[in-house]
């Protein structure tokens, strides 16, 4: 399919292979010479970690050239001028990569691993406030603040400069119908679903009163994914692997009747009054009882109070049954980090340390923190271990979904694997559990109509 098209959404499983796949594809593309210069836009780690593995993994891939264009300016520059086959860079840098190359854009071959991260179809953000502040109060001597280039923005603009488009993830529609337009825009520019991302939505959602919510159309499922079937390529890891069995286990943490009662209290009137704290919309109010349900709160300051440390206890239980097995653990807030790192003295955090995939996977590291979005894409971790547990919880369907698949993908050593969930009973965690069932109900929906059928 790379082959036959200009442009292809690969929507696989983790586990699948889809990195060896697409290098192998890229050699014989570069070996044919349908494409001279390839660039590939990865999350950090997996650009510096997965991408670099891969290509000396496999002997007819061994042969690519490639540099790493991440880390400072200084250095990116210095790489970017070097001549290889393939150049990797982290998603972060993909404005600066635009303006450095500017009109001498050199590549014809774009790859972006986990493309869900480019759903926002905003192609330029307002200044923020400090910087408009900054100019209005010294419009002499500090220009005024012009709107921020997106990565969606800064890849819209070389779009037209790739003759082959690729993009990899496993989650192509995390939060609904949506995510689907700014990805399908990279492919074909607004063939298949136009080239405005508010006509789409006009045509095939409706919002509410408010105009806060989106929903789909009647119809709309199927009219869009027809649309898309052609370049859209989906596989399912249950399909083609066997893979080890899935525990879901929940472990319920009460809070006491007076933790209750205040946190009733502030879901009532959006105040927290033991530290003076005031949610200004429903917005905020959620995610501060997020943070009471984890085990603390930030105030206006974005200084934290612990208010428990219930969940931290039943992690105790849960590492001691570990019987020294090494344990993965998703944080959500940095003040849950800073717990954690203060109760368990040989954790470490994922990207702080040299060489952590590596040992992590020869069991060396005992409890392993990450942030879901550090750790939810492309890492592989199975051969360290097999136990999973979500401190916190997040919104983010296609977090919890790569997350968990960093252990629960091909060549897990265990014949399971342990996720286990904190929920503070009582509190929005529960609503959170319960929300990203419905989120993945119209994901597998669209990767069910694109799914791969060999005959």
């Amino acid at each position: 399919m790379i082959f036959e098209k200009s442009g292809v959404l690969m929507t696989l499983d983790p586990g699948l292979g889809k990195t060896a796949t697409t290098l192998t594809a890229i050699r014989d593309l570069l070996d044919s010479f349908q494409v001279t210069k390839v660039l590939v836009i990865a999350p950090l780690l997996v650009a510096e970690e997965t991408w670099p593995a891969e290509i000396d993994t496999w002997e007819h891939t061994q042969v690519l050239s490639y540099e790493l264009i991440t880390g400072p300016a200084e250095r990116r520059e210095a790489r970017a001028k070097l001549d290889a086959e393939i150049h990797i860079i982290n998603r972060e840098c993909i404005p600066w990569l635009v303006d450095f190359w500017g009109d001498d854009w050199p590549y014809d071959m774009l790859v972006v691993d986990e493309s869900s991260c480019f759903r926002n179809p905003a192609k330029r953000t307002k200044p923020t406030k400090k910087a408009i502040e900054a100019w209005m109060t010294d419009p002499v001597n500090v220009p005024k603040p012009k709107p921020n280039v997106t990565r969606f923005g800064a890849l819209c603009k070389v779009r037209k400069y790739f003759d082959k488009v690729v993009l990899l993830t496993g989650t192509p529609a995390p939060n609904g119908l949506m995510d689907l337009w700014s990805q399908l825009y990279l492919i074909d520019m607004g063939e298949r679903l136009g080239s405005k991302f508010h006509s789409f939505r006009s045509r095939w959602f409706e919002s509410d009163f408010k105009g806060y919510k989106w929903l789909p159309r009647p119809g709309a499922l199927g009219q869009i994914t027809e649309r898309i079937a052609d370049v859209t390529l989906s596989m399912r890891a249950d399909d083609w692997l066997s893979l080890p069995e899935r525990v879901d286990n929940t472990i319920h943490v009460h809070l006491t009747p007076s933790m209750m009662k205040k946190y009733k209290h502030f879901e009532r009137t959006l105040i927290y009054a033991d530290h003076d704290i005031e949610a200004i919309n429903n917005g905020v109010l959620t995610q501060k009882m997020l943070q009471l349900a984890s085990g603390g709160i930030y105030d206006e300051e974005g200084n934290a109070h612990e208010i428990h440390d219930l969940k931290l206890r039943a992690l105790d239980l849960l590492i001691e049954e570990a019987a020294g097995k090494p344990v993965l653990v998703a944080y959500n807030y940095q003040f849950d980090l800073e717990r954690l790192r203060r109760r368990y003295k040989g954790a470490e955090v994922l990207g702080e340390e040299e060489n952590q995939v590596k040992r992590w996977n020869k069991s060396q590291i005992p409890v392993l923190l990450a942030h879901p979005a550090s750790a939810a894409w492309g890492l592989n971790l199975q051969d360290g271990g097999h136990i999973a547990v979500w401190y916190s919880l997040p919104w983010s369907l296609e977090h919890y979904i790569q997350f968990n698949a960093r252990l629960l993908r091909s060549g897990q050593k265990s014949t399971s694997v342990f996720i286990h969930h904190l929920i503070a009973v009582g509190t929005v965690d529960e609503r959170v559990m319960e929300v990203l069932p419905d989120k993945a109900a119209t994901q597998d929906a669209v990767v069910e109509a694109t799914l791969y059928r060999p005959e």
